[in-house]
């Protein structure tokens, strides 16, 4: 009667599953039984990156896919510029005229407001602006361009972006959409446009971005070579979202201010800032409070003790009311942490 031993060809067997004994590539192994000698944190973290990449991934891929989208539009607000509309107005200024009435008493007015804003500074936040305003403004800005366009709180949607994002290289430093009415696929739209843009601020606060409209954006951060300033506050973004925008830090060589106040952020998200933060060397403030914030006082400490390594950051937000109250008021000492909303 044979052993178990010989029937193995003089290994020794450990059960009768095969996957029990299966090589993990990349892992260290015992020389004996084959199983994992990695520390089951690491291994964590390992299938954690590789998550985080994979997602980044798919969603890189979905702007690829937009881009083509948004490439017609590229070419339809070209092909306006270069028809010279200026001189097509002196030439025939009734035509002219004839369409503007046609636009609509708001368009025509809000065109006008345009044309007199000659510091390249067009604010125009809350004024009740719809798609039909902002297919106008893009006409315009195919045009004349401006350095910053503020758009926030009006009633601006998917048709209004998709007008926009084709002439975003006209928006030459800022661009603010935060409270508008845009869905994922004007997202999608907008990320699309994103690489490659001058853009040095971009607001997309209180958009409930959720988790798809997270994960475009976060793939587009590192082709935009000039971002300084990010706000994504008010979007829905838990932790798995954070550790996908944590992981995008050490690519966002420009990247100087990060807002993602009034988030779902726990104590996993926050741990993964720390980390990302303990190699970065760009990142000036970072604010991460607000009522809706999850993280408990293990998550405030780990975002704190970046501090002692990191000298880049100035100004670290943290939630209010997390740590103990004489915790919290010896920390606000230390002039580069504050407690609540970034003033």
């Amino acid at each position: 009667m044979s052993s178990s031993s010989e029937a193995t060809g003089g290994s020794i067997s450990l059960g009768s599953d095969p996957a029990s004994t299966a090589p993990c590539v990349g892992c260290p192994k015992c020389p004996v039984c084959e199983q994992d000698l990695m520390n089951p944190v690491m291994l964590q973290a390992k299938d954690e990156l590789a998550q985080t990449q994979r997602f980044l991934e798919e969603a890189r891929q979905q702007i690829a896919r937009s881009e083509e989208t948004n490439a017609q539009l590229r070419q339809e607000m070209a092909a306006l510029k270069a028809s010279a509309p200026a001189e097509e107005e002196q030439a025939h200024p009734a035509a002219a005229e004839e369409e503007e009435a046609k636009r609509g008493p708001e368009v025509s007015q809000l065109l006008e407001e345009a044309r007199t804003q000659i510091d390249g500074m067009l604010t125009l936040y809350d004024r009740d602006l719809a798609d039909r305003h902002a297919v106008a403004l893009a006409e315009w800005l195919a045009i004349h361009k401006c350095y910053k366009l503020d758009l926030s709180c009006n009633k601006i949607g998917d048709e209004g972006v998709r007008a926009l994002a084709a002439v975003l290289s006209c928006i030459r430093e800022a661009l603010y959409l935060a409270g508008n009415p845009i869905s994922i696929e004007g997202v999608r739209i907008l990320a699309a446009a994103l690489p490659g843009s001058t853009l040095e601020k971009l607001d997309l606060d209180s958009l409930c971005l959720g988790d798809e409209g997270t994960r475009l954006i976060a793939a587009a951060l590192p082709m935009m070579s000039c971002l300084k300033d990010l706000h994504l506050d008010q979007n829905q973004i838990g932790d798995e979202l954070a550790r996908i925008l944590a992981a995008t830090l050490p690519q966002c060589a420009t990247l100087s201010e990060l807002h993602l106040a009034d988030n779902l952020i726990g104590d996993e998200g926050a741990r993964a800032f720390a980390a990302a933060l303990s190699q970065n060397s760009t990142l000036r403030v970072l604010d991460i409070a607000g009522a809706h914030s999850k993280m408990s006082a293990d998550g405030v400490r780990a975002l704190i003790a970046v501090l002692d390594t990191n000298s880049t950051i100035w100004t670290l937000v943290l939630p209010v009311g997390v740590l103990a109250p004489e915790e919290e008021e010896r920390l606000k000492q230390n002039n580069r942490i504050s407690f609540g909303y970034l003033e």
